[in-house]
């Protein structure tokens, strides 16, 4: 016995000297993968990202000039344009990560593409045109989603583009004018480039402050669309047009005024709806910020991005009638504009938030058609930079980012399969909820208020009927109640709407008892026509707080007149359970096939910045003993990036053993691990 004992004392000394994390678990987690059930194949065009060719003409003044020209002249890198060919290293780096679908040319938002066609002597600003572009993209073997200007452009441009990109040149001039399918083979190009994808504007409903161009009505922008979708699909039928809404916000709730009225008039003629994620919008240049607590609540927000989109589409075809609406994210990214201590949006931290984003959009429920990382190379943003890429000089250093694509471009196979975590037992230091709800012993405090009937039914359920047509500030029935400072709670309950006609949607709210200025949340929203659906929030009071005011919510201001019902019950407010994490909250797995090879990919993402998760994977019999291997991009800390060492964020490989029909193993903290099962008949 002890013998046997100290045995396994030196067995777990070992483990815990190479493992210096705490290793968060309770009982057991297990990743169980079902490879003989198939979601469907894995989407190709989530592989894509942008490629930026602005217009210099507005930027002619000191270093803004100067960048502006390396992409329209160098592709932001991709281009020589000295040689007028690609550039090797840009196109070999692009393909080994298999790039898909490329925007074009990103957010340019006056970018004129007959300014770039055409002999080189008209265009000194544009030696990166159009055909040069197309060029890039047919080496690359990518597909193209072209962004129309919305401000600057007129729908005759557009349609002369579809024909220059799409029709052959037969001599017929449908259109009349200028032949443009001519003047494509008289630029050396006789066979129709065949572009599939348009989308109509970039990020519209902001404007363009630095021009002082307002935000897009959605009314005006809806009949534009309108316009443009005619003119284009006149010349070519097959191609698909997209519609900007509005992008997802951190801490955003439920639908969007300005989508809602976008929708109600363009609706029918919508081909797919664009979204651009970034989270968590930060932008402070503070030397002393917790990156840690940051990219934890970056992660965290994976969740309510998945839940965003499955609402986008469910707004569309409440509005519309129309199911199964695509959505193409056009730009995504970790949303960090600041350069101190360390560049976050180069981070390790990004990396893996892009991971995640990654595993969201591969899931058939989201319905998602292409997603395009903001972008490629160079510039503020790109996955790969060379500083010295204007003089024809130095070499490409891969940014975390690119590790990201590498990983699921190389480390992943083609048809998705059914994978699912399950966990037995409580997690170290759980603190079980008391289970108190503590509104259950204070009553609703009405308001009286023109367009809205307030009501408490015997059982405590709340209905308000709106019944004015007005676009009402809903604030009026609420409890208030005494709470710790610096503590986080649980808000819970359930919503119904009848025939609940508001572009903005009716939600629960938490504001410090002080009023919202200093601190509130919502709940996701709900409108139309509903069941009882279950919404929830998290809230941490401040630090000086003392109480908060718990309230059933529509804002006015955005979503115009309001009519219809809604209903409220089963409203609970408690202490948050202390506990250090759930499964689901550290982890997030993806699984699938490659059939070519016959290799099952586990891909699983740790969110947990502090510990490492401990976790057995169960496979069917034919994957239990054959040769297994993991890649793992990870690095010294969440905020590692590769600004100075190229090598402190990577990718590595190395082999694990299978532990009769499962493989236990330790998915170090802060990382992305590929597990790949070669078949026993292999």
């Amino acid at each position: 016995m002890f013998k046997k004992n100290f045995f396994l004392f030196c067995a777990l000394l070992l483990f815990v000297l190479n493992h210096p994390h705490e290793i968060a678990f309770a009982g057991d987690i297990n990743i169980i993968v079902s490879d003989d059930v198939l979601l469907g194949k894995t989407k190709p065009l989530i592989f894509g990202t942008n490629i930026i060719a602005y217009d210099p003409s507005g930027h002619e003044v000191g270093e803004w000039a100067k960048t502006f020209r390396g992409y329209s002249n160098f592709g932001a890198g991709i281009w020589d344009p000295k040689k007028r060919q690609s550039v090797p290293e840009v196109i070999d780096l692009a393909k080994n990560i298999r790039v898909s679908v490329i925007r074009f040319p990103g957010a340019s938002p006056t970018y004129n593409w007959k300014n770039t066609i055409g002999p080189l002597s008209g265009r000194e600003n544009f030696l990166y045109g159009l055909d040069e572009f197309l060029k890039t993209a047919k080496e690359i073997g990518s597909e193209v989603v072209y962004t129309l200007p919305y401000y600057t452009g007129h729908v005759e441009d557009a349609a002369d583009l579809v024909e220059y990109l799409n029709s052959e040149c037969d001599g017929k001039n449908p259109r009349g004018g200028i032949d443009w399918a001519n003047e494509r083979v008289k630029n050396g190009h006789p066979d129709p480039y065949r572009i599939k994808y348009f989308e109509l504007g970039n990020e519209v409903n902001y404007g363009i402050s630095r021009k002082g161009i307002p935000a897009a009505d959605p009314v005006t922008y809806a009949n534009k669309f309108l316009e443009y979708e005619k003119a284009m699909k006149s010349v070519d039928p097959s191609i698909l047009l997209g519609a900007v809404t509005e992008n997802s916000s951190p801490g955003g709730k439920g639908i969007s005024a300005w989508n809602g009225r976008m929708f109600e008039i363009a609706g029918s003629k919508i081909d797919f709806l664009i979204e651009h994620t970034y989270r968590p919008g930060y932008n402070e240049d503070d030397e002393n910020v917790d990156a840690n607590r940051l990219f934890n609540d970056t992660l965290a927000s994976l969740n309510e991005i998945n839940k965003y989109y499955k609402i986008l589409p469910r707004h569309f075809e409440m509005v519309t009638g129309r199911k199964n609406i695509p959505i193409a994210i056009t730009e995504y990214n970790g949303g960090f504009t600041q350069e101190r201590p360390v560049p976050f949006r180069h981070a390790l931290g990004t990396a893996l938030f892009n991971a995640g984003l990654f595993q969201i959009f591969m899931k058939p429920e989201n319905n998602i058609l292409m997603a395009n990382y903001w972008q490629f190379v160079n510039s503020y943003w790109g996955m790969i930079r060379n500083n010295e890429f204007m003089q024809g000089k130095g070499h490409y250093v891969k940014r975390p980012n690119y590790y990201t694509l590498e990983m699921f471009s190389r480390h992943f196979g083609n048809e998705l399969v059914n994978s699912k975590i399950t966990d037995t037992g409580l997690y170290e230091n759980q603190v079980l909820s008391e289970d108190v709800n503590l509104l259950s012993n204070i009553g609703w405090r009405r308001e009286i208020v023109l367009g809205a009937n307030i009501d408490v039914e015997k059982d405590g359920t709340v209905r308000i009927e709106f019944d004015t047509g007005g676009d009402i500030n809903f604030h009026h029935i609420h409890k208030k109640i005494s709470v710790n400072p610096d503590t986080t709670y649980l808000l819970s309950g359930y919503l119904k709407a009848e025939n609940l006609k508001d572009y903005e949607g009716v939600c629960f709210e938490i504001q410090d008892g002080r009023g919202w200025q200093y601190h509130n949340v919502t709940t996701d929203k709900i409108w139309g026509t509903t069941q009882w659906i279950r919404v929830e929030t998290e809230y941490t009071t401040l630090k000086d707080a003392k109480n908060i005011t718990v309230i059933i919510r529509r804002i006015s201001g955005r979503g115009g007149p309001v009519n219809g019902k809604v209903y409220a019950r089963d409203i609970r407010l408690e202490k948050k359970p202390v506990y250090k994490s759930k499964p689901e909250d550290n982890l997030m797995v993806s699984a699938s096939l490659d059939d070519i090879n016959n290799n099952l990919y586990v891909m699983v993402l740790n969110k947990n910045i502090a510990d490492d998760v401990r976790a057995s994977v169960k496979l069917n019999k034919k994957w239990r003993s054959g040769e297994t291997t993991a890649w793992t991009l990870n690095g010294p800390e969440i905020w590692s990036t590769n600004e100075v060492d190229p090598a402190t964020v990577t990718i590595r490989k190395r082999a694990v053993g299978m532990n009769n029909d499962k493989l236990d193993y330790v998915f170090p903290a802060h990382s992305l691990t590929s597990l790949q099962f070669k078949s026993v008949s292999d």
